[in-house]
């Protein structure tokens, strides 16, 4: 068993949990209940669409997630794939560091995945 992508998929899998539990409590629940968001007051769906993209995307890091545990389980990987999932995430943890100047802990976790893949192959 390959231990970098194991990590790689515990990581993945808790990162979804973390995103869609917070995400919920500290962004969606709060941003529904504003009423001065022209958007939400024109177009009450509005939240309805950001709360379903929001979770979606947990459940893509858990598809993800369950990839990189095949990967773990097989001795030889396709090596583009596990570089196009280290290249991802390299690149939303570089965007995620330069947009949020660093306040945002999700950078850290997303660069470690991607290392963590190259270390892997």
């Amino acid at each position: 068993m390959n231990v970098a992508f194991l990590i790689v998929a515990v990581v993945l899998f808790m990162l979804g949990i973390a995103h869609s539990a917070f995400g919920e409590k500290l962004l969606l629940i709060p941003m529904a209940k504003e009423k001065s968001v022209d958007l939400f007051k024109q177009k009450p769906y509005m939240v309805s669409v950001m709360r379903f993209a929001w979770h979606i995307t947990s459940i893509a890091w858990w598809g993800m997630a369950l990839i990189v545990l095949d990967f773990a389980q097989i001795g030889d990987p396709s090596i583009f794939s596990v570089y196009a999932l280290a290249g991802t995430f390299a690149l939303t943890g570089i965007i995620i560091l330069a947009f949020s100047k660093g306040l945002h802990p999700a950078w850290f976790f997303f660069l470690g995945i991607a290392a963590c893949l190259w270390v892997g192959v």
